[in-house]
């Protein structure tokens, strides 16, 4: 019966590993982030990056927060951002965060994730980290096993 064969099984996991990949994310917006504040000089909220971007992990003190880099004339500054609608693309805590290279770009998905010196800019990371290729190999995966199931069941997709 194909309820219980091999290849409906299969499906089935790829499936929830996709899925199980997605409410990851999700949840993983409600935690406390960790953020890297540089330790120039300026505002002490949000202190200006010098050449290596020495400085320090912060804790942001909402739950709902995101890590920033801003480059405002020239000067880069990293810090917390726990107004949502500053760092989500929707304005709701479950959008992504925003990434305009080279101006402001924004990260929750790991601690920290704004510490490398070329986040946000030209040839650095940005965002939530591409999944890209992994999603990528799971969609060709499950078309496989479904392009699969669908030619030896004598299914007709007509």
């Amino acid at each position: 019966m194909f309820l219980f064969s091999k290849k409906f099984l299969s499906l089935l996991v790829v499936m929830a590993l996709m899925f199980g990949e997605e409410e990851q994310s999700a949840q993983a917006l409600g935690k406390q982030t960790k953020c890297w504040q540089c330790s120039g000089s300026d505002s002490a909220f949000a202190p200006e990056c010098n050449a290596n971007h020495d400085g320090e992990s912060n804790d942001c003190y909402s739950t709902h927060s995101a890590c920033a880099m801003e480059k405002v004339d020239g000067k880069i500054k990293k810090k917390c951002e726990g107004n949502v609608t500053q760092w989500s693309e929707n304005g709701e805590e479950d959008g992504k965060p925003k990434c305009i290279k080279n101006e402001v770009c924004y990260c929750n998905d790991v601690d920290n994730c704004n510490k490398d010196k070329y986040f946000g800019l030209d040839g650095g990371s940005g965002g939530i980290k591409d999944m890209f290729p992994a999603r990528s190999i799971l969609f060709w995966l499950m078309a496989t096993v479904v392009t699969t199931l669908v030619s030896s069941t004598g299914i007709s997709t007509k």
